[in-house]
C-alpha cells in the first residue's frame, strides 16, 4: 500500500513539473518568435500569431519529448 502511494505522488510531482517547464519553453518559445520575425523578417507579428505557433511548438516537443521507450 505503501508503495503505491509512494508512486501516485511520484507521478502528481512529474506531472506538476511537466506542466512547469512546458509553461517555462512557452516563454522562451514565444520570446524567440517575437525577436526572430522582429530582426530576421524585420515584420512585426501580431500577438495572437505568435502565441499560436508558439503553443505548437511546445506542445510538439513536450509529445515529443515525452515519449519514452523502456526495453
Amino acid at each position: 500500500m505503501k508503495d503505491a502511494i509512494m508512486k501516485i505522488g511520484f507521478a502528481v510531482l512529474a506531472t506538476l513539473l511537466m506542466i512547469i517547464m512546458s509553461i517555462i519553453m512557452f516563454i522562451i518559445t514565444l520570446f524567440i518568435i517575437q525577436v526572430a520575425a522582429d530582426v530576421v523578417f524585420d515584420v512585426g507579428v501580431s500577438t495572437d500569431w505568435a502565441v499560436l505557433s508558439a503553443a505548437i511548438l511546445t506542445i510538439g516537443s513536450a509529445v515529443g519529448g515525452g515519449v519514452i521507450k523502456f526495453d
